[in-house]
């Protein structure tokens, strides 16, 4: 078997795509398969790169975020957890590098998605009164949606407030309506799984539920494409 090792990323609770790259770790490892990251999650079942000393080669995977192939690997996968370019990173990747994506809006490449959502914390179990609105800037920057007047007095959730993901599930089981200008992140998902209505601004567009995925099919999939290598 050939291992893999993720690309030195240290574990962040606050950002749903440092979670999805440690949780495919944690789901590799999990199959019998070894790998290895940094700074995990240590919860999941992550092995510590200091502790590799397989006599093959590994497979090193790469979010979009990532330039080029910094530590010179031979074999490279490259994630898009979202558009290529748009955070940071190529815009495109040698013909030699495996791309597989979390969206076709990202990429047109095989689908690669894991379960990042925390459904012991996020749902609508107790709630009680619904006393207060949410706003969330994010990416939204990017896309050309800024802050407004139309979210004075509301609440903001930003990367650090608040500041554990127990308390941001406490706020969102009290949220009636939870503005984002940011269409491309966790928060929606958790948002409506706690019970909370969701309008994408400036549009002012109701956002509904992703489709529930089949993750565990695709890292399977991922897996049998890359072992061959």
């Amino acid at each position: 078997m050939i291992p893999y090792v993720l690309t030195p990323m240290p574990y962040r609770h606050n950002s749903a795509g440092i979670r999805a790259l440690h949780r495919l770790i944690h789901e590799i490892n999990q199959r019998g398969i070894p790998a290895y990251a940094d700074n995990g999650n240590p919860a999941w079942f992550e092995r510590p790169l200091a502790a590799y000393a397989e006599s093959i080669a590994p497979i090193m995977i790469y979010p979009e975020v990532v330039s080029g192939n910094p530590f010179g690997m031979e074999r490279v996968v490259r994630w898009t957890l979202n558009t290529p370019g748009y955070l940071a990173g190529d815009t495109s990747y040698a013909p030699t590098e495996r791309v597989f994506t979390w969206s076709k809006r990202f990429y047109d490449a095989p689908l690669l998605t894991v379960d990042v959502l925390e459904h012991e914390l996020f749902n609508a179990d107790g709630t009680g009164v619904r006393d207060t609105d949410c706003f969330y800037v994010g990416k939204g920057p990017k896309r050309g949606a800024n802050k407004d007047a139309s979210v004075d007095g509301m609440t903001e959730i930003t990367l650090a407030f608040p500041p554990t993901r127990a308390e941001v599930a406490a706020l969102l089981r009290r949220t009636r309506t939870l503005y984002t200008y940011d269409d491309c992140t966790s928060l929606t998902d958790e948002a409506i799984d706690c019970g909370c209505e969701v309008i994408l601004l400036p549009e002012g567009t109701p956002l509904s539920r992703n489709p529930l995925e089949d993750h565990g099919a695709r890292i399977d999939a991922f897996i049998a494409a890359t072992q061959d290598w």
